[in-house]
């Protein structure tokens, strides 16, 4: 059967419906270690760009390089110049040792790597070649359907749904010929290949680490036929999605839910766990999310925020997917998801701090420097869940780990209540030390 080459992992990468979504942060292993290079040129940091083009940031705080970086290069690929150089040829790489985090492209005007301007590093291949054959598949759970991979030449992009534009495009992070993978539920979906396949396995890749992810029945060598599924694949339960639209002040969500949001529920959890220790420092949305999963909203692994497996941070591996940490992942797909649901910027000004609008539930988030709106809330920094309402004022108090401005180090910060633009780590409102600050109301409504 003939392979779907122009939608591959590394050849011609497919932007999903955001471009935001980077759901796990790796690249394919290899039999022997690539090149590794320092950054240079990069002072303040320079976000991984989802593809060979200068505008394609991702950005998410501390998701790229910086100066001493030490990076691993994948391959090469021509693409745009960028600001400060000429150069147009740019790379795959992934962190692996010093300041930033992840993976992506970047361009070699940052790579200390020797080369002249256009040229790639050395001993680095094109993007597109096959990836070296894997040391080997890992061990199967016990009892586990495993299959091949197939008809997957140049690489498959894993899919966050059982639908072909619902990808986040991360390079590496999917199947290629002769991945072995595991059928973990089945669910149908859009028509895949040249017999329409519509049947889709969510699935664990066991031969390189990129956790799992949604891959059309066309490219699994299990003998099922075009729509059905082998013997003893259970089926997932899969939620429906919307897109996301405008709304005068504020930006609603679109599609449908009958999720039902039992909001005292998820208050009693963060009540019961504000002032658990962390497990990371940077824990903030992580405990947003599993107030609001307590509180009835979807907890599944068929959808890009779960509390299931683990995805690499930068020093180590973290519980629950990325969009379960990253506040800019998990507002968009709050808004996405939830059809109703509203987000909206809050008044930081003295005497105009009372938010009705809030509800125990809702989540505020927080950008120190003020570079989010309600379009754009790619540098969102902090997120805590609002617990009540202080008593005739209208002025919601929250709940949160982490910080509820810069983290200070050594200072516990983790709290059962606080007044929601009051850093009790500074005792002074929030817009005072930071003058800058600007604050979200995200109100959740299923």
């Amino acid at each position: 059967m003939r392979s779907l080459r122009s939608h591959s992992v590394v050849g011609n990468p497919v932007l999903g419906l955001f471009l935001l979504l980077s759901v796990v942060l790796a690249v394919p292993a290899t039999a022997t270690a690539d090149p590794q290079y320092s950054v240079m040129n990069a002072p303040e940091g320079v976000y991984w760009r989802s593809e060979p083009n200068w505008a394609a940031a991702e950005r998410i705080s501390g998701f790229g390089v910086y100066n001493g970086t030490i990076i691993e290069v994948h391959c090469y690929q021509s693409g745009t110049t960028v600001e400060g150089s000429n150069d147009t040829m740019w790379e795959q790489a992934t962190d692996v040792g010093g300041p930033g985090y992840g993976s992506g492209w970047l361009n070699e005007h940052f790579i200390n790597d020797g080369q002249a301007i256009n040229q790639p590093s050395p001993g680095v291949p094109p993007c597109g070649a096959a990836p070296s054959t894997p040391a080997g598949p890992a061990a199967s759970p016990a009892g586990g359907i495993v299959f091949s991979i197939f008809n997957a030449e140049g690489g498959i992009y894993y899919r966050y749904g059982p639908h072909w534009n619902e990808t986040t495009a991360t390079p590496g992070v999917g199947v290629y010929n002769g991945d072995n993978v595991e059928l973990i539920c089945g669910a149908f979906g859009d028509p895949v290949g040249p017999y329409g396949n519509t049947a889709w396995s969510y699935v664990n890749n066991l031969s390189r680490a990129v956790g799992p992810g949604w891959v059309n029945e066309h490219f699994i060598n299990d003998g099922a036929p075009a729509k059905g599924f082998v013997a003893g694949e259970p089926m997932c339960q899969t939620g429906g999605s919307g897109s996301s639209g405008g709304t005068s002040g504020g930006v609603s969500g679109g599609g449908s839910s009958s999720t039902q949001f039992n909001r005292a529920a998820a208050v009693d959890w963060a009540k019961a766990h504000a002032e658990d220790t962390p497990p990371a420092n940077s824990a903030c949305t992580w405990f947003v999310s599993q107030a609001l999963w307590a509180g009835g909203l979807p907890d599944s692994s068929a959808t890009p925020w779960n509390s299931f497996g683990s995805h690499k941070g930068r020093f180590r591996n973290y519980p629950g997917s990325l969009t379960a940490w990253s506040t800019p992942l998990f507002v968009s797909y709050i808004l996405k998801t939830f059809p109703h649901s509203t987000y909206k910027e809050l008044d930081l000004r003295a005497g105009h701090t009372n938010v009705p609008a809030a509800r125990p539930g809702d989540v505020i988030l927080y950008d120190w420097n003020g570079k989010s709106s309600v379009k754009n809330w790619s540098n969102l920094d902090h997120a805590a869940l609002v617990m009540w309402d202080a008593p005739h004022s209208q002025y919601p108090e929250v709940a949160e780990w982490g910080a509820d401005d810069f983290l200070a180090w050594g200072v516990a910060v983790n709290y059962k209540s606080r007044g929601w633009t009051w850093s009790r780590v500074s005792d002074k409102w929030l817009q005072e030390k930071h003058l800058n600050t600007k604050a979200f109301l995200l109100h959740i409504d299923t």
